[in-house]
């Protein structure tokens, strides 16, 4: 006969009533402030318990699901397969999938489960339930807009193809299917040598080794024969990398461009014209093509570009000039072929390692036939009259961007405190929930009759559950937001030290009008300069743990620096360092951006073996917008 249990009202290892009592309010009121729809079912999948969230979720009362099961919400099984599905799940114990459920107003949602199957009273089904509605459009999205692309591909007038590292074609459009007459996917598995002579081929082949060995695009020109005329094709080819950056093949995209090629002539014919003309007159000249390829210049343009006159051929602004103005310059030459009009423009270039500013004539040259073909520049140098406007320029720019600049830290920084806040709020809303819970079950079986080893493994595993809680979960969560802030500034900082007490002798001194201010109003020092300067005392203490070598004293001290603004200064007596250094600093930059955005400044220092001081001062009033 098995020996009789005792009661569990009876056992040592059974919590006292009233704090059961107590644990089931609060694990009662974190399920229904939950953000998730949450439901408990049983075995055959009626419902036996749902929070408000999930209520919202399916359109439904209470009262109503309470009078429901499983199967009358799902949208995407029928009965008989939601049955089969809650059997496999109390098999495995849990279970996580994707679903589909019919709202009261007959709307369908896409939904994600969690689940987990309890054996006690009977088997009880506990559920988390999300709705991933907008996720799963998004996805659709992205599925037809890549449809999009891929018949945008097919209707470019270009020849486009794909390689793989090897030079082997993987696929390519119908345009450069037709240039080689075959059908779009009759090309992967060939090569170049397929199609064209070895020669050619070999050219092709090398400039894909190109593309692969530097990482940077490469341009070709190939001549061909079509319907008796000849053509020049040109095609640049660009690296194809993966996911984590790794190259794996070889872009084309091939146009014909032997329009601009007879245009290109036609200017160098019109170029003989121009040359003794232009090397006699004092201003600097050149000539374009209208894709802005240099065709020739003067003298005096090569002297100023320290090149000489037949080395300008072929080149472009790109290869004199920064970036961004040889765009401005290939800006201006576009207007010019696009309206076909004279226009003046401004621009600036190195002369004997000094910028210099010149006023620019831009024409338009035309064919025989009328055709806009090029553009033919003349300048001279305005730079002395435009210095004085530059310099006042600049400083005007200056001042705008470092406004902008601060605006933008002080949006970074709300934004990360922001991020901390939600994961705090997770950490300390969800992930506590679910602990709850999961320690209450632990509870209620560690309460029911059991062997004795059964019942001190149950109480063992409830005890790691509790202080993972009060342990981990809890310490991270403040540490991401210090929720005691609410108290006020001074109980932040004796908070802070508090947490340090076994790494430092610290000495917290604060000001006891601060202290007397705060307990009558906890708004006097406004949320974002407490949050400031908790997080400057903060980075300053950790600095000392981990930079500092052991100190025999700290000492934290806030104070008021007069009627608008607080002080906070943390002194260390250790070794101190050099402030050469302190411009690269991480700490600093971390502690002058939080008091920046409070509309403060932060400063340190610090003298060898003398030790460290860095101090805080921010105004007592909230910056425009927090």
């Amino acid at each position: 006969m098995k020996a009789k249990h005792k009661s569990p009202r009876n056992s040592p290892h059974s919590p006292p009533d009233p704090w059961r009592k107590q644990a089931e309010e609060k694990h009662q009121a974190m399920l229904e402030t939950a953000l998730d729809g949450f439901w408990v079912a049983d075995r055959n999948g009626r419902l036996l318990e749902v929070n408000d969230s999930y209520c919202k979720m399916v359109g439904y009362s209470r009262e109503e699901l309470l009078t429901m099961s499983i199967p009358d919400i799902e949208a995407a099984e029928t009965p008989e397969e939601t049955a089969q599905h809650i059997e496999e799940v109390m098999e495995r114990g849990h279970d996580y999938f994707q679903t589909r459920h019919r709202r009261k107003d007959g709307k369908i949602i896409d939904v994600e489960v969690s689940v987990n199957y309890i054996g006690v009273e009977g088997g009880q089904l506990f559920a988390f339930v999300r709705d991933s509605t907008g996720r799963r459009r998004a996805e659709q999205a992205l599925s037809e807009s890549e449809a999009r692309y891929r018949t945008l591909v097919e209707n470019i007038p270009r020849r486009i193809f794909l390689k793989d590292k090897n030079s082997v074609y993987l696929s390519c459009n119908k345009n450069y299917a037709q240039y080689l007459n075959i059908k779009p996917k009759e090309i992967a598995g060939h090569t170049d040598y397929d199609f064209y002579p070895q020669e050619l081929a070999e050219r092709y082949r090398a400039s894909d080794r190109r593309v692969l060995e530097s990482g940077e695009t490469d341009t070709i020109e190939e001549r061909y024969t079509q319907g008796g005329q000849e053509r020049v094709a040109e095609t640049f080819k660009s690296p194809v990398r993966d996911e984590s950056g790794q190259l794996v093949g070889v872009l084309g995209i091939c146009h014909d461009i032997t329009k601009r090629k007879k245009a290109e002539q036609a200017l160098r014919e019109s170029e003989e014209k121009y040359r003794t003309l232009a090397e006699n007159i004092p201003q600097r000249i050149f000539l374009k093509d209208k894709n802005s390829v240099y065709l020739s210049c003067n003298s005096n343009y090569a002297k100023d570009m320290g090149i000489k006159p037949e080395e300008i051929a072929g080149h472009t602004d790109y290869d004199f000039y920064p970036g961004d103005l040889a765009e401005k310059y290939r800006a201006d030459d576009r207007r010019v072929i696009e309206s076909g009009n004279i226009e003046r423009v401004e621009e600036r270039y190195i002369h004997h390692g000094q910028e210099r500013v010149v006023e620019t004539f831009k024409t338009p040259v035309r064919d025989e036939n009328g055709q806009l073909v090029g553009i033919l520049g003349i300048f001279h140098d305005i730079t002395e009259q435009r210095h004085m406007e530059r310099q006042r320029r600049d400083q005007e720019i200056a001042e705008v961007r470092a406004e902008e600049l601060s605006k933008s830290r002080q949006r970074l920084l709300s934004a990360q405190e922001s991020l901390r806040k939600e994961i705090a709020g997770h950490l300390h809303g969800t992930v506590q929930s679910r602990l709850i819970l999961l320690g209450q079950k632990l509870a209620e079986l560690e309460a029911r009759p059991a062997s004795e080893r059964t019942t001190e493994e149950l109480a063992d595993m409830r005890r790691k559950v509790e202080e993972l809680q009060n342990d981990h979960i809890r310490p991270i969560s403040h540490r991401l937001f210090p929720s005691v802030l609410r108290l006020g500034l001074a109980a932040g900082l004796e908070s802070l030290v508090d947490e340090y007490h076994t790494k430092l002798h610290i000495d917290l001194q604060v000001s006891q009008q601060l202290r007397d201010k705060e307990q009558v109003n906890r708004r006097f020092i406004p949320d974002n300069v407490k949050l400031a300067l908790y997080r400057i005392a903060e980075e300053a203490l950790a600095n000392i743990v981990k930079h500092t070598p052991p100190v025999e004293n700290v000492v934290v001290k806030l104070s008021p620096s007069n009627s608008r603004a607080l002080r906070l200064a943390v002194s260390d007596d250790g070794a101190g360092f050099h402030e050469a250094g302190l411009s690269t600093g991480i700490g600093l930059a971390i502690m002058s951006d939080y008091a920046a955005a409070a509309g403060g400044s932060c400063a340190i220092k610090s003298i060898p073996g003398k030790g460290t001081r860095v101090t805080a001062e921010v105004p007592l009033v909230a910056l425009e917008g927090q």
